[in-house]
């Protein structure tokens, strides 16, 4: 997620570029919350683990749908 995100916003100037990096960050959490699913499942991590991690991943979910539809606002770093 990190590289995608930081790979858009040195893009950042092309918005559809930059957006569509975002989008494969989105895509990558949710791959990622797919293999807490299978962990919980295999029983490598318990339910209450599962929960938390994947309460983590509304949150970055969150973040990322925010900064799509701000990124505009965001200044240089």
């Amino acid at each position: 997620m990190l590289i995608n995100i930081r790979e858009g916003y040195a893009k950042r100037k092309y918005e559809q570029v930059f957006i569509r990096h975002l989008n494969d960050s989105l895509g990558s959490s949710e791959e990622t919350r797919g293999w807490l699913d299978f962990a919980k499942d295999c029983m490598y991590i318990t339910k209450d683990e599962h929960k938390r991690l994947d309460d983590r991943y509304d949150e970055v979910n969150a973040m990322l749908y925010r900064l799509m539809n701000n990124w505009q606002s965001f200044s240089d770093i």
